[in-house]
C-alpha cells in the first residue's frame, strides 16, 4: 500500500511537551525518563514499513543494526524534540506485531490534550548485552512508578503478554505503585489488521480473555532469558507475589486472583459498558 503523506496518521495532539527542564545528561543517565513521541512513533512504523513485523524482528532487524557502533540504546539517535517524560508506560510481548502496540497507543493517547510520550522497551533500553542494559532495565520499575505515568497493556486477542514474565511483572509493580489512584492500569485488546493499513478492531471476545487473565500464574510465565525469569521472580518475591520454601518459588495464589480481577475489571469497564469501541481505523 503507497504511504503517501496524508496517508500516515498522526497523533491529533497539539501541544508539544518534550523534556519538561530535563537536561541531556539527566536522560542519558536514566533510562526511565526516555520517552519516545507518539508522532515519532508512528512515523518509525510507515518509515520502516514495520507495522506487520514482530518487534523482536523490528529490534533484530532495525533497533540493533541502528545502535551497533555506539551500544547505545535507539533514544540516543533521536533528534531531542521526540524524547521526552513518558506518560504512559506501554507492556506489551515482543512476539506480537510491532502494528498492533503503535495502534493501540494511538487509539489509548487520542484522548490525551497534549502530546504523548511513551516508554516503550525496544526504544529506551539497549539492546546490546552487558552493564549499560542491566542499569536500563534496572530503572524499568522507576519508569512505571512515575506518579504522572499510567501502564498501557496491549493484549492481543490470545492474551500473550498475560503469558510472560516480563508483562506480569509490569502489571504487579503498576498495581503495587497505583497507590490510591484509580485508573493507572490500563487494558486495551484486539488486532491488527495485516497489510499495512494501520487498521485496528478491538477484541471481539472479553470474555475469553478475561478467563486468560483469571489464570496469570509468575511461575508458569515464559522469559526469553532464562536470567530475566531468576530476577523476575526475585523481585515479586519482594512484592508478595511468590514465596521461596525449602529454596522453590511457590506463588501466592491471592495476589495472582488481585492482579487477574484488576485486569479483568479494567476489560469489563471498557467492553461491557463502552459500545463506542467497535471499528476504529487508526
Amino acid at each position: 500500500m503507497p504511504k503517501s503523506k496524508k496517508q500516515r496518521p498522526s497523533s491529533d495532539n497539539k501541544k508539544i511537551l518534550s523534556h519538561a527542564h530535563l537536561s541531556q545528561a539527566e536522560i542519558d543517565d536514566d533510562a526511565s525518563l526516555r520517552g519516545i513521541s507518539l508522532d515519532y512513533l508512528l512515523e518509525f512504523a510507515w518509515e520502516h514499513s514495520a507495522w506487520d513485523m514482530p518487534t523482536h524482528e523490528v529490534v533484530r532487524q532495525l533497533i540493533v543494526p541502528a545502535t551497533a557502533q555506539t551500544g547505545q540504546p535507539y533514544t540516543s539517535l533521536l533528534p531531542a524534540e521526540t524524547v521526552g517524560l513518558p506518560t504512559i508506560f506501554v507492556s506489551h510481548s515482543w512476539q506480537n506485531p510491532f502494528g498492533l502496540v503503535v495502534a493501540t497507543a494511538r487509539k489509548y493517547a487520542s484522548s490525551y490534550s497534549h502530546a504523548s510520550f511513551l516508554w516503550l522497551d525496544i526504544f529506551p533500553i539497549t539492546q546490546h548485552p552487558g552493564i549499560n542494559q542491566m542499569n536500563d532495565l534496572s530503572r524499568l520499575e522507576a519508569a512505571i512508578a512515575r506518579p504522572e505515568s499510567t501502564t498501557l497493556l496491549v493484549l492481543d486477542k490470545e492474551g500473550r503478554p498475560l503469558t510472560r514474565c516480563w508483562c506480569i511483572f509490569e502489571i504487579f509493580s503498576t498495581l503495587l505503585h497505583a497507590g490510591d489512584r484509580f485508573g493507572k492500569l490500563q487494558v486495551r485488546a484486539g488486532s491488527l489488521v495485516l497489510g499495512g493499513t494501520g487498521e485496528f478492531v478491538p477484541c471481539w471476545d472479553p470474555e475469553r480473555l478475561a478467563d486468560l487473565a483469571n489464570g496469570v500464574n509468575a511461575l508458569h510465565a515464559e522469559a526469553s532469558v532464562p536470567a530475566d525469569k531468576t530476577m523476575i521472580l526475585g523481585r515479586l518475591e519482594q512484592l508478595g507475589v511468590v514465596a521461596q520454601r525449602n529454596g522453590v518459588h511457590e506463588l501466592n495464589r491471592h495476589s495472582c486472583d488481585v492482579a487477574g480481577e484488576s485486569v479483568v475489571g479494567v476489560m469489563s469497564s471498557l467492553y461491557y459498558e463502552s459500545a463506542r469501541l467497535l471499528i476504529t481505523t487508526v
